[in-house]
């Protein structure tokens, strides 16, 4: 089985005994198991990766677990992932109770807890993986809605997603995002002297170069014409800026299109404000962005403060 599509489980246990009892479940069903032997080692690894079952020793204490999964129920990642409590005598109908507003679909409370969770993750696994073509389907599906086909960018439903997302870091993580808007000085006037082909070649040579600055885990979306916002992820207002920055002068260094017009571009820089909506923060940018358009274009400006 390759490892894109081996099942992966994160076991949260602390003593060595539980490990080798998990290690032999795992083993015996050629399952991926990763632990983590403290609070500091689970979030650390949700942070950045994303597993198929969460598997929990109640050895730790009560009000732990249930801050760990409350803060997997924030993690849009991980949210939806199925979480197995293993019970150490303590109140599982308590624990129940506690927990019932995350993805706990198993408490096992029997000595012979090994076989129920054998059995358990073996259901879970078949399932898994037998749904992994169509989940692909649906994917490749889902990328042609949200994916502007001219510039390659995300288009507005994956700003949508990408929001959802980020906001979800944050409130699981505290994980800063801030976003920069950027709008093509006198496009209008590329179109109406070169014709439209040329403004789209423009656009496009504008979204490589974006796409081409940009980490992987920051996203790029064309909001339409030629106004575009980048998310940018795990920074702050002046990481923003500094890459803002960037993007301007590469911009400007740049000739576009076969033509070799040289463009300008301008921004406006916002950082994610705690339950704002995504039309919120995408009106603070275009504020912010015409403020750089009336005050002589080519320039970014962001905000003085963030909030």
């Amino acid at each position: 089985m390759s490892q894109e599509t081996r099942y992966k489980v994160l076991s949260v246990c602390f003593s060595d005994p539980v490990t080798e009892y998990t290690k032999e479940v795992y083993y015996s069903l050629d399952v991926e198991n990763i632990y983590a032997h403290n609070m500091f080692e689970t979030l650390d690894f949700l942070m950045d990766n994303k597993v198929n079952a969460i598997v929990v020793h109640t050895e730790i204490e009560e009000e732990e677990v249930i801050k760990l999964l409350d803060i997997i129920n924030q993690d849009y990642e991980n949210q939806k992932t199925p979480v197995i409590i293993i019970s150490d005598g303590v109140d599982s109908e308590n624990i129940a109770k506690s927990t019932s507003d995350s993805n706990v679909i198993a408490i096992f409370t029997h000595t012979n807890w090994q076989i129920q969770l054998k059995k358990l993750i073996t259901f879970l696994k078949s399932q898994t993986l037998s749904t992994i073509s169509l989940k692909n389907e649906l994917v490749e599906s889902e990328e042609r809605n949200i994916i502007d086909p001219l510039t390659g960018a995300l288009n507005r439903y994956g700003a949508e997603d990408t929001f959802q997302h980020l906001t979800s870091r944050y409130k699981a993580y505290y994980e800063a995002f801030s976003i920069v808007m950027l709008d093509i000085d006198h496009f209008k006037l590329v179109n109406d002297t070169h014709g439209h082909d040329i403004g789209d070649e423009v656009l496009v040579s504008i979204s490589e170069l974006i796409k081409n600055s940009i980490r992987s885990g920051d996203s790029f979306i064309r909001l339409g014409g030629e106004e575009f916002v980048v998310f940018i992820a795990n920074a702050n207002l002046e990481v923003a800026k500094n890459k803002a920055e960037l993007f301007r002068s590469k911009i400007q260094a740049t000739t576009h299109s076969n033509k070799a017009l040289s463009i300008t571009s301008s921004f406006g820089v916002t950082q994610y404000r705690e339950n704002e909506d995504l039309e919120s923060i995408i009106k603070r940018s275009d504020e912010l962005l015409y403020f750089a358009k009336d005050n002589g274009r080519n320039m970014v400006v962001s905000e003085s403060v963030p909030l």
